[in-house]
């Protein structure tokens, strides 16, 4: 019986290391505001602005022509929010074991923050590289 002929694989330009400096550079970012300051004098209301609009600007900055890729690198760009998070709420656990038992909600509230931003921003920007 001859071998049954698969679909062509899809030529893709998504590249790893694009994405994953992306996530480097959103998360640095990011943890500007959420590191700096002390935990008590966080408010998240505050600060989803800054964590909406550089989610935005830098997955548009990263976009491609193909959308699909574009939300792939804004799915990085998105992930960005709860890695800052998490980093702080590890180092802090390290430091006092009893901090952050509510973790889980708050790398909820960092992802509300910066996918939906993040995946706009990447759907503008492949948007805008095609009309380019």
């Amino acid at each position: 019986m001859p071998p049954t002929p698969s679909a062509p694989k899809r030529k893709t330009n998504f590249s790893r290391t694009r994405a994953w400096i992306a996530l480097a550079v959103a998360t640095l970012v990011l943890g500007y505001f959420w590191w700096l300051p002390a935990y008590s004098e966080l408010d998240l209301s505050s600060l989803f602005l800054p964590f909406a609009v550089t989610s935005f600007l830098i997955a548009a900055i990263v976009a491609v022509r193909d959308y699909r890729e574009s939300l792939l690198y804004a799915a990085f760009v998105g992930s960005a929010g709860p890695t800052a998070v998490m980093i702080r709420v590890v180092v802090e656990v390290i430091q006092d074991s009893t901090s952050h038992n509510l973790w889980p909600f708050e790398l909820v509230i960092a992802v509300l923050m910066t996918l939906p931003a993040a995946l706009v921003g990447g759907f503008l920007g492949s948007w805008l590289r095609r009309l380019k």
